[in-house]
Order: structure tokens, then C-alpha cells, then sequence
């Protein structure tokens, strides 16, 4: 986590930052190693360590974020300048295609020599003629082959540190990327404008509600949905990207909408799709309003060991519900306890079927 600060630091135009924009840099870069790493409580951990490196220094005007572990919502770098052989500058400067903006490597040096291999592959790209001919476009897997001998490479954390050093993207490798796809069900009409998508996180409540969706039940508690989504758990952050793949949601407005277990995992998941998503996306509140009054009066599984460690990333989430039912959440994971989706099965998705729509048994 702290190579990838320091990188966001580097990349820097000027020299003050918010602390909410780095870590939501730190968060897109790393996804769930964010949590994995330790989540806020890490992130807050280096920057103190940077601060006592005099590497930054808060900008002590802009207060505090208010949180329990606090930092300043602003810090600015201390710069240190390296010094570049004027060989190097001449050769950073006039050697390499236009399109690559080299200035990164006039503050560090060292790196450039780490980084050669690529960039001197990258540059014999854009000056050949498969740069910009159509004919010639490939997937970006078969790029980064083709130029790395590493077909991961440019969709890598690595990869990915690079280009963004030298202000490039992946468009100017005359490629596509090709996302993971995700299980989903649809209407058989979508000529609507805005669509609206429920993304479930569990095979079994996705498959119940698919078998209802498909006898014509598609409106619950006043919503209705044009899809239905099999999350998969966490994979849905990393393939939510597909549905600029599926034809029928292109030029579309899409309102996606999340259910999934109440603990800390589910919740993490939210969080981390909102921040991925290029689609707006909320909780479907009625499901989980659902499923908290169903036990409320029952006793709560208590959550294993495995997902007794795993850390809740839950800001998003909670921006979206109530304080009443905040408390209710929070009482339910704060308490080692659990809420499983599955908790809503068949009948409770039938008395949940709003007016619109009709449903017919099969």
C-alpha cells in the first residue's frame, strides 16, 4: 500500500492533495488488498510514517476528516529533488515518441533503469505502423504478449503503475479489453431508455428469483427490474465492467441495485462496487429492510472465524440507509452475528411481488 501512495505522490501536478482523493486512488488501484492490508487503519499508519519521513506535511488550515483514527484532509509533499545525468535528460527528452511523457523519470532516475525494458517496447510500438491500424487491433492480452512476452502484464498493478507514470492508457496500444462476464437473466423486451438491474450476491437467490423473473415476476416493492444479476460474491467488482458489454444496456441509463448478506463481507462488496461502477448503483433497501424484520425477533447465526476477520468496508453502504436501520446493522455485524440473503426465500419474494407485472406458475 505504501508503493502505491508513494506512486500517487510522484504523479502528483502540483504539490497539495486531498486525503479523501488518495485513497480512493490507493482503493481503485488495490480493490480488496486494500482491506486485505489492514483498510483505513494501514492507510492512516503510513501516512504518519510519511509525515515523520518529512516526505509530507499536513496542511494544518484544512482540519481533520473527523474520523477515529484522524488525518488532515489535506497534506502537501516535501519534494526532494534527484539529480539526472544531462546524457539521461537529453535521451528522456528527445528520444522517446511524443505521446509518452517522460518527466517522471527526470526526479527518478534509478527508476528509469528499471523501467527501460518497457518503455523502449512501448516506444518502438507507437513508432510502428500497427499503432494506428485498424486492422491490426487485438485483445490486451494479446498485446501485452506480443510487446512484453507477458500476456498479465498490462492489466497488472505493475503495468498499470507505469503507463500511468508516462500519461498513457491502454487505448493507444490499439487494443480492447475483454471483461470477465457475469450470469445475468433478462426481459425479452429492453427498449426502454433506463433500466433497472438487481444484482444478487448468492447462487440461491439468484436462482429463486430467476425462476420467478422468468414466469413473468419482475416488480418487487414498487421496483421494477429489467435484470437479474448472479454476482458471485466478490466478482462482480471486477466484472460489473461487462455490462457495457451486453447490447442491450448500451446507451442506456442503468440503475443497478445490490443485495446481499448483512455482514461484513456483503457490505465490503457494496462499497467497493460503488466505487468501481460506471453505473449508478444503491442497496435495494426493501430486501434487507425484509430480511432485518424477519429475525429481528429470532436469534442471529454468529459469523465464523473467516468472516469473523474480515474487515467491513462500509461508507458507501451505510450513506444509503437510515439511521434506525444503521443501528440495526451495525448491532447485527457488531455482535458477530450474521444475516445470510438466503434468510428471504421463495415466499417472502412472492409477498414482497408488487402490482406491476404479473406472475404465472410454470
Amino acid at each position: 500500500m505504501k508503493k502505491t501512495i508513494i506512486t500517487f505522490i510522484r504523479n502528483l501536478k502540483g504539490k497539495r492533495f486531498a486525503t479523501y482523493d488518495l485513497e480512493k486512488y490507493v482503493y481503485r488501484y488495490l480493490k480488496q488488498e486494500y482491506h486485505e492490508q489492514g483498510g483505513y487503519d494501514r492507510f492512516h499508519a503510513i501516512m504518519e510514517e510519511l509525515v515523520s519521513e518529512n516526505k509530507i506535511q499536513p496542511v494544518i488550515a484544512r482540519k481533520t476528516n473527523g474520523l477515529f483514527r484522524p488525518l488532515y484532509n489535506y497534506y502537501q509533499v516535501r519534494v526532494e529533488e534527484a539529480t539526472v545525468d544531462p546524457q539521461l535528460e537529453r535521451r528522456l527528452l528527445t528520444s522517446f515518441h511524443p505521446k509518452l511523457t517522460m518527466t517522471f523519470y527526470l526526479k527518478a532516475p534509478d527508476q528509469f533503469q528499471e523501467d527501460m525494458f518497457y518503455l523502449e517496447a512501448i516506444n518502438a510500438f507507437l513508432r510502428s505502423e500497427s499503432h494506428n491500424n485498424l486492422s491490426c487491433i487485438v485483445s490486451v492480452n494479446e498485446r501485452s504478449f506480443e510487446l512484453f512476452g507477458d500476456e498479465k502484464w498490462m492489466t497488472s498493478k505493475a503495468g498499470s503503475v507505469l503507463l500511468n507514470r508516462i500519461k498513457i492508457d491502454l487505448d493507444v496500444f490499439n487494443c480492447y479489453r475483454t471483461p470477465e462476464p457475469f450470469f445475468y437473466v433478462k426481459k425479452e423486451s429492453m427498449e426502454k431508455t433506463v433500466l433497472n438491474a438487481l444484482i444478487l450476491e448468492n447462487k440461491d437467490t439468484f436462482h429463486t428469483l430467476r425462476l420467478l423473473f422468468k414466469n413473468g415476476m419482475n416488480c418487487w416493492c414498487g421496483t421494477t427490474f429489467d435484470m437479474l444479476i448472479y454476482g458471485e460474491g466478490k466478482k462482480i467488482i471486477s466484472s460489473i465492467e461487462f455490462m457495457d458489454d451486453i447490447e442491450e444496456c448500451r446507451d442506456k441509463t442503468i440503475h443497478a441495485y445490490y443485495f446481499g448478506d448483512i455482514d461484513p463481507e456483503g457490505i465490503s462488496i457494496f462499497s467497493s462496487l460503488h466505487k468501481v461502477a460506471t453505473v449508478d448503483i444503491s442497496p435495494f433497501i426493501p430486501f434487507y429492510e425484509s430480511l432485518i424484520a424477519k429475525y429481528r425477533n429470532r436469534s442471529k447465526p454468529k459469523r465464523s472465524k473467516k468472516q469473523e476477520n474480515a474487515k467491513a468496508n462500509n461508507e458507501a453502504f451505510f450513506s444509503f440507509i437510515d439511521n434506525e436501520m444503521c443501528l440495526e446493522i451495525k448491532g447485527i455485524v457488531d455482535s458477530g452475528c450474521y444475516l445470510p440473503q438466503e434468510g428471504l426465500n421463495r415466499s417472502d419474494f412472492l409477498r414482497l411481488h408488487g402490482e406491476e407485472g404479473e406472475y404465472h406458475e410454470s
